[in-house]
């Protein structure tokens, strides 16, 4: 991966931050992480932060392809 690509998201879920820097940056950064990185997972980290999410890490919900 290029370190250009490299999103404030990307960066905590490969461990090259800590969480404490994390969670600095994604409340203090909103609108530029919800734009690099879409509103789902903007809001998922919101909600685990906030206790609501037992899990640490955002998952891409796997889906079939319609190719035959």
């Amino acid at each position: 991966m290029d370190i250009s690509e490299m999103t404030l998201i990307k960066s905590y879920e490969l461990h090259y931050i800590s969480r404490d820097f994390f969670l600095e940056q994604l409340l203090g950064c909103g609108q530029r992480t919800i734009a690099e990185e879409g509103i789902d997972r903007f809001k998922f980290y919101i909600e685990r932060e906030a206790g609501r999410l037992d899990y640490d890490y955002f998952l891409i919900p796997y889906s079939k392809s319609s190719v035959q």
